[in-house]
């Protein structure tokens, strides 16, 4: 087994905003990224959409497209999480949009085209918080949600723009991030 690790870490991928001025952001990404350099696996830290409004279908169906551009990658080697923009309104269920098109649980895979089985590195928790291991190194992976008391910002949307977690995640994190006797002395832990 190798001692090293190469991943890809991107964000703002903006796909709809970037479509409609002609430009395909997440495939291009994926192509350069394929060939400038051997990753075992990709970071996605947010903001797949970049409109000003709650994400639609045909947005997540475009980010669907652009995937496709993956060669010598998986799907299952790209792992997600919210941003602001990902978020769904105050009345709409809980980030539906994000978690249905990218799917980091592979709970909505029709859509995200994530197979959980195919997973090099499987997750552990929700769509909302979740973990995964590579060798000596924990990934832990915190989604942007719209907190509904929060109803400044963003105008109708209401929120908080610049980002926010659940209550019940930053315990998660917490409990995550506490060091245990079972936990090696060279474990690493990358936050996300």
């Amino acid at each position: 087994m190798s001692d090293s690790l190469a991943f890809w870490a991107f964000s703002d991928a903006h796909v709809g905003t970037d479509r409609r001025s002609g430009r395909d952001s997440l495939a291009d990404a994926i192509r350069q990224a394929e060939s400038a350099f051997a990753w075992d696996f990709a970071l996605d830290l947010g903001d797949m959409s970049g409109g000003q409004s709650v994400p639609a279908d045909d947005e997540g169906e475009e980010i669907a497209r652009q995937f496709t551009a993956l060669g010598s990658h998986r799907r299952e080697d790209i792992y997600s999480l919210a941003g602001n923009h990902d978020r769904s309104g105050l009345d709409e269920p809980p980030n539906w949009w994000w978690r249905k098109w990218l799917d980091p649980t592979g709970d909505n895979s029709r859509y995200s085209g994530i197979d959980r089985a195919r997973r090099r590195y499987p997750v552990e928790g929700t769509w909302e918080r979740y973990s995964f291991r590579v060798g000596n190194v924990l990934f832990l992976m915190m989604s942007d949600i719209n907190e509904p008391s929060r109803t400044i910002g963003r105008g109708a949307l209401g929120g908080n723009p610049g980002g926010v977690v659940s209550a019940d995640t930053f315990t998660w994190w917490k409990r995550m991030v506490k060091p245990t006797r079972s936990r090696s002395s060279s474990a690493r832990i990358i936050t996300c």
